[in-house]
């Protein structure tokens, strides 16, 4: 299968618009597991692995989230931190099929060009065929940003990952908005491309990366 190519974005462009458009997925805070410590976050996971997942699938994570972990045991999918350049070693063991690699933005401590360019090709390599690269954009708290507002920086933080997924042969393939709302069912509205996205969410976004070709 081929990816649909996506406007290569340039420091002076707009953001290009991803290529399955967007979706609003309002979330309940029920949450499926008893020890979860967040119930939205713990749905939204579960969203997650429903869509881009399937039973016997690998989940590959760059940031070693108990969440993921857990809701990945708990509905028979593989799970792999790779926290460190050791933990690399480890994808060699790995027989199931890689469907979803997880990373969260921005990066703490922030990396220089040369390891988020890394950290995407890292990425690329994993992703084959349908696979997806999901990317978390967290604002940062109002106080810790000085005069810029989180909507700002969001845009600002969508631009760069756009830039490196890009260069690391990634298209944009779909903008996910998480929206919190406590005590109503879970519903999932999708967008088609070339429709303007929706408003930021409080809590993030997430964007969804997937490789430009098969190997």
């Amino acid at each position: 299968m081929t990816r649909p190519a996506t406007t290569q974005p340039s420091d002076d462009a707009a953001s290009p618009d991803p290529a399955y458009g967007s979706a609003v997925w309002r979330l309940d805070e029920h949450p499926y597991s008893a020890d979860a410590d967040d119930g939205f976050i713990d749905r939204l996971t579960r969203r997650l692995l429903q869509v881009y997942t399937t039973r016997g699938d690998t989940i590959v994570d760059f940031d070693d989230d108990p969440t993921l972990q857990r809701a990945a045991i708990a509905t028979g999918r593989g799970y792999c931190a790779i926290t460190t350049g050791a933990d690399i070693a480890t994808l060699d063991a790995i027989t199931d099929q890689v469907s979803l690699i997880a990373v969260r933005w921005p990066r703490h401590p922030s990396p220089d060009s040369a390891a988020v360019a890394d950290l995407f090709q890292a990425c690329r390599y994993l992703a084959t065929g349908h696979d997806a690269v999901i990317v978390v954009i967290n604002p940062v708290p109002a106080a810790d940003n000085g005069d810029a507002p989180a909507a700002e920086l969001t845009a600002q933080h969508r631009h760069e990952l756009l830039i490196a997924a890009d260069a690391a042969g990634l298209a944009y393939l779909q903008h996910l908005a998480a929206v919190r709302t406590p005590g109503d069912p879970d519903t999932f509205q999708y967008l088609p491309p070339r429709v303007e996205q929706p408003e930021p969410s409080p809590w993030g976004e997430l964007l969804v990366f997937g490789p430009l070709d098969d190997r």
